[in-house]
């Protein structure tokens, strides 16, 4: 059997199976945040995005935000940065 062929297939399916997740940073999106800026709808259009292009992680980078209630989508993740 030829092993090449093998693996070629193989990591051709885990590509597929496993689709690499997109980053989006919020401060690429919301220009203005900060704890008496109110960000909810561009926060929740920013989650509605990602989760429509297959999901991915929202980046917070370090920092204060202000946001009412927000809903998670399918393989949309939370992820902070920039924390020690």
């Amino acid at each position: 059997m030829n092993y090449k062929f093998l693996l070629i297939v193989l990591l051709l399916i885990t590509t597929e199976v496993y689709p690499q997740k997109s980053y989006y940073n919020i401060n690429d999106y919301i220009s203005e945040t900060g704890k008496s800026k109110l960000i909810t709808v561009q926060l929740q259009e920013l989650i509605d995005k990602c989760s429509l292009n297959g999901g991915g992680y929202i980046q917070f980078p370090a920092g204060e935000y202000l946001t009412g209630t927000i809903v998670l989508k399918d393989n949309t993740y939370r992820s902070t940065c920039g924390l020690n």
